[in-house]
């Protein structure tokens, strides 16, 4: 293991076990100091994916953060391997690439938020929390590379969603998806919140939750970050 691995916190019921995968000392310590400000965060660390693979059969984790670059493989590795191990493990990848084929690649293996080495330690802080709520947290770059990708796909097609809609019988899109599910769909594509999308849909949270289930499953995806990808290829 990595000589620098956290200390062990007392057993407590409401501990979360935290994986950080990353080859750079630096960033590793980085990343220890500021998970270790919550108390509740016991974090474990690992230098390469046969570290990775040690740990994650030894433990069951709640979050991984994996860098997908490391010196004996891909971060994908540890993701696929964590996911067959432990489907309720959430996984966050923290890497330097911004390339489709990685951002495709970590989301198809099962990874449920994408966030860029240059966000700051308290952005990285904040991102693992949500992933215990349950969000799927995107680095604004990668939110707009694949928004971008979308309106390109989009400007390759004779119809854009609007008109599609204008078209198409009871007010549905692609998927089934209503045009009040396809005005979520594109807040969580933007990375809002359900307070967010609900104060800019002028609609509740139940309502934001009960739209975001029903695009889930008409989507046949489980998280944000699957729904953002499937959304950038509607068209």
């Amino acid at each position: 293991m990595a000589v620098d691995e956290a200390p062990q916190a007392a057993d407590r019921d409401d501990m979360l076990d935290v994986l950080v995968i990353e080859d750079d000392f630096a960033t590793r310590r980085q990343l220890l100091g500021k998970l270790s400000q919550d108390p509740r965060m016991r974090v474990e660390l690992g230098a390469n994916v046969a570290e990775g693979l040690v740990w994650i059969n030894q433990r069951k984790f709640n979050v991984i953060l994996v860098d997908l670059g490391l010196p004996d493989g891909s971060g994908i590795s540890i993701i696929t391997a964590a996911i067959q191990t432990n489907p309720d493990v959430s996984v966050l990848v923290l890497s330097a690439m911004r390339d489709e084929a990685s951002v495709v690649d970590a989301i198809s293996a099962g990874a449920g938020g994408y966030i860029v080495k240059d966000a700051s330690s308290e952005d990285i802080l904040h991102a693992v929390h949500n992933m215990i709520e349950g969000f799927s947290p995107l680095s604004p770059s990668i939110a707009r590379f694949i928004l971008r990708s979308f309106r390109q796909r989009s400007a390759d097609q004779s119809q854009v969603p609007a008109l599609i809609a204008e078209n198409a019988p009871h007010e549905t899109l692609h998927f089934g998806l209503t045009l009040r599910e396809n005005d979520v769909l594109l807040e969580i594509t933007r990375g809002a919140s359900y307070k967010q999308i609900a104060r800019t849909l002028s609609i509740t949270e139940a309502t934001v939750q009960s739209h975001i289930k029903n695009i889930y499953r008409k989507l046949g995806v489980s998280n944000r970050s699957e729904a953002t990808y499937r959304y950038s290829a509607l068209f």
